[in-house]
């Protein structure tokens, strides 16, 4: 009976692909936070605010159809086609 030898595979290579990638990230973010650093702030133009006019008060509005089909708008008969032309 022959024993297997298992041959150990020597380890002399590096792969750099992912070091490469975390460095240019982190050289990303450094050339950001300099550029804010430098800058000091973000200029943003803000809106200025005026005081805005005082609403009527919202009036109660009525609107109904009978059993004969006349539209009522506030206890007036109304055509449809005219209430619909008030709103």
């Amino acid at each position: 009976m022959a024993k297997c030898k298992k041959i150990k595979k020597r380890f002399d290579e590096i792969n750099v692909i992912p070091f490469i990638d975390i460095m240019l990230v982190l050289l990303v973010m450094v050339l950001t936070t300099a550029t804010f650093i430098k800058q000091g702030v973000i200029p943003v133009d803000l809106p200025e605010a005026k005081a805005a006019e005082k609403q009527d008060e919202k009036k109660e509005v009525t609107v109904y159809v009978n059993d004969k089909g006349e539209l009522f708008f506030d206890k007036d008969k109304r055509a449809g086609h005219k209430w619909l032309a008030c709103t």
